[in-house]
Parts: structure tokens; C-alpha cells; sequence
């Protein structure tokens, strides 16, 4: 009788076998920072992809950009077959979110799609060739700044509110960020308002005064990642045409604002004497009130401050009328000044609480707002300028 000969086990062809192993949380978290830098609206569709390059040492790249700003980010993965790979960026976010598996298996196959595994599910997502992609701007490997995360997050936060986002007012759509060897300052305007945010930080790298101008989208996409990380230090440096920001393994740039940021020194009133003290939480909610019977083509309240209180009041022929008083700490000559609440709000919600205090000349020049509680690491200022009534 013949013997039965005995297979031997199937064996898993190399080409069958993921290019990388990752893990989904860690993958979704800087695919999600990645993709939210990408163009959106763009004829290039290039620019609306993520480019991930995975190498045998176990790094895998994640790179999003639109030509202005550009974010190169990288997690841990098992790299079983080094390369790289193009995908649709909002595409690959809204799928991960969905996923219910630990593990994320990518493999690219031919036709420029890439076969994603995780769990239960298997899917096949049409891709771009890798040579499509833009050239990755490198952390220039010179001298440069080492900031502080937590003071710089806090400094952009104070002022984003006051970036112009008219595009006639180039120079001011963007934020101005001075570095001195002792502090850091941040400061915004849009022609209306001012905010001014400085901290006493020593700042290693900087020998002298130096500024830059940070465009919007570079102040919104650099304090997400600020947001996000748990580094204590920010590396800066700046190149001819971009800036660098190396936050850990994540490397952030933006392209440099050309031209002249308006002296807001020359601005900053030096000789507002009255001085009107109120809780911010009280003010906010009555500007939040007066507010919603104001003129909705010009909005404008009127502070009319007085003998220890400030009546706050608003009307329009559409809406009707509507007034509060704060109480406060005031005793000089009583005056009446219109403000665009909206402006005014902005600056409180930065604040936080406590009391904050304003600053007035006349009802002619600009009132200065301050937090009535000085904190001796970091100085806040918001400069507002009056309504005509």
C-alpha cells in the first residue's frame, strides 16, 4: 500500500505580508494633525493626500502640506517592507476614526492603491504615486531658538483674535513674534483692537532682538500641535523663505510674511488715568446681554462710567433697548465712551476670570484692558479703539 505523502504547511508569500504594522490610536492621532494642514479646496490633487514613508528602522512619516505651511510628523511601526505612499488625507482620517481593531496593517499594491487591515474590516483605497508629492522642507541643522511650550501656547492664544483676516491688510494678517534673550512677545492687530501678550522667559539661541511675522493659519495650526504635545520645549528657526518649529518628533513649517508689521508702540496709549475695575464674569455676561439689542450693522454699546459704576447700555430702532449696571471702583470725571462689544468679549474670554481692569483718556482715544491681577511671568494688554456714537 502506497504512503500518504504529508504537505508540508502553507507558507505566506513575502509579497502577501504589510508593508507596515501600526498602532491606530498613535496613527490617528498624527494623521489627524497631518491632514488638517493639507489644501482643501486645490487644483493640485496632490495637495489634498498624505504622504506616508515608512523605513526599515521602524519610523513611519507622515507628511501633509499646501505648499505654504507643511507638517512632518512620525509614529513608532513593524516595518516589513520600507517605502512610501500617497493617500487621500480626509479620507484616511474619516476611516481610521471608524475602525475598531488595535492595529492598523498598511501594504501597497499595484495601480497606485494600498490595501488597509484592521479587525474585522479590509478595505482597498485608490492612492497616488509617491513621486507626485511635494519636496518635504528639512529642519535647517543651524543655530537655533529652544522656546517654551507652555508660555508660547498661552502667548498665541492671547492674540489669534486680533489677526485681520482682511486680505487687504496683508502685514496684518498675521501675528508679530519678537524673541529677546529675557522674553517673548506676541502681538496682533486688525486696525480696531490690539492685543499684546509678553513673558519673561529666557530664551536659549537668541543673542538679540529679532521678529518674525506668522501668518494666521501658521498661529491656528501651530497651537494645535502646542496643544497636543507633552514636550516642554519648542525648537525655532527660521530659513530665507519658511519658519521651523521641531516639537519633539513633529517638525512644523510656514511660510515667512514679507513687509513691515505697523509700530504698535506708537499706538499703545501711555496716558489713560481713569481707571475702572469690574469682574470679568459680571461684565461678560452684561456685554453678552446689551449686546443683543445693538445696532447689527455697526454694533456699539456705551459705557458710561460714573461715580463708582459703569452703565452699560445699547439701542436700535430693529431691536429696542437694553442697559445694566457694574459696580466699580472709579472716581474721576464721568465720561461716556461706545465700544463694539464683540471686540470687547474676545478679550475677556482670554482672561479667564477675575477682575479686570479699563483704562480711559477721553472718549476720543483708545481704552486699554488689562487683567487687574498682574501675573509676574507674562503681560497681558488689549488695546481697543471707541465707536463713534
Amino acid at each position: 500500500m502506497a504512503s500518504l505523502a504529508v504537505a508540508p504547511p502553507p507558507t505566506i508569500a513575502p509579497a502577501s505580508l504589510p508593508d507596515f504594522l501600526v498602532n491606530r490610536k498613535e496613527f490617528l492621532q498624527e494623521v489627524a494633525l497631518a491632514q488638517s494642514v493639507r489644501e482643501t479646496k486645490t487644483t493640485i490633487p496632490v495637495l489634498s493626500c498624505l504622504q506616508l514613508r515608512a523605513d526599515a528602522s521602524g519610523q513611519l512619516s507622515i507628511v501633509g502640506t499646501d505648499l505654504d505651511q507643511t507638517l512632518h510628523t512620525t509614529c513608532s511601526a513593524r516595518v516589513a517592507r520600507g517605502g512610501s505612499v500617497t493617500v487621500p488625507a480626509r479620507k484616511l482620517f474619516d476611516y481610521l476614526r471608524l475602525l475598531e481593531g488595535e492595529d492598523v496593517a498598511i501594504k501597497t499594491l499595484d495601480n497606485d492603491r494600498v490595501q488597509i487591515r484592521c479587525g474585522r474590516s479590509r478595505t482597498t483605497m485608490v492612492a497616488m504615486s509617491a513621486a507626485n508629492f511635494p519636496a518635504i522642507p528639512e529642519f535647517p541643522e543651524k543655530a537655533h531658538a529652544r522656546l517654551s511650550v507652555h508660555q508660547l501656547r498661552s502667548l498665541l492664544g492671547r492674540v489669534v483674535f486680533a489677526i485681520s483676516t482682511e486680505e487687504s491688510r496683508y502685514t496684518l494678517n498675521g501675528a508679530l513674534m519678537q524673541l529677546e534673550p529675557g522674553s517673548i512677545t506676541l502681538v496682533a492687530t486688525d486696525g480696531h483692537r490690539l492685543a499684546f501678550a509678553k513673558a519673561a522667559e529666557s530664551v536659549e539661541g537668541v543673542a538679540t532682538s529679532v521678529e518674525y511675522l506668522i501668518a494666521l493659519k501658521g498661529v491656528r495650526q501651530l497651537s494645535a500641535l502646542l496643544a497636543t504635545t507633552k514636550e516642554d520645549f519648542v525648537d525655532f528657526v527660521s530659513s530665507e523663505s519658511s519658519l521651523f518649529f521641531r516639537i519633539g518628533t513633529r517638525v512644523y513649517s510656514v511660510r515667512k510674511m514679507m513687509g513691515k508689521f505697523p509700530d504698535y508702540r506708537a499706538v499703545m496709549p501711555k496716558t489713560n488715568d481713569k481707571k475702572a475695575i469690574v469682574a470679568v464674569k459680571d461684565l461678560t455676561e452684561t456685554l453678552q446681554r446689551v449686546g443683543q439689542f445693538a445696532n447689527d450693522q455697526s454694533p456699539s454699546v456705551q459705557l458710561s462710567v460714573g461715580a463708582n459704576q459703569v452703565l452699560i447700555s445699547s439701542s436700535s430702532v430693529e431691536s429696542g433697548e437694553s442697559e445694566e449696571t457694574l459696580a466699580t471702583t472709579y472716581s474721576a470725571e464721568a465720561l461716556v465712551i461706545g465700544i463694539n462689544p464683540s471686540f470687547l468679549l474676545d478679550a475677556l474670554k482670554v482672561l479667564g476670570g477675575g477682575e479686570v481692569t479699563m483704562e480711559f483718556l477721553d472718549p476720543m482715544h483708545p481704552i486699554v484692558v488689562r487683567p487687574e491681577t498682574s501675573d509676574n511671568m507674562q503681560e497681558f494688554r488689549f488695546i481697543l479703539m471707541p465707536t463713534r456714537r
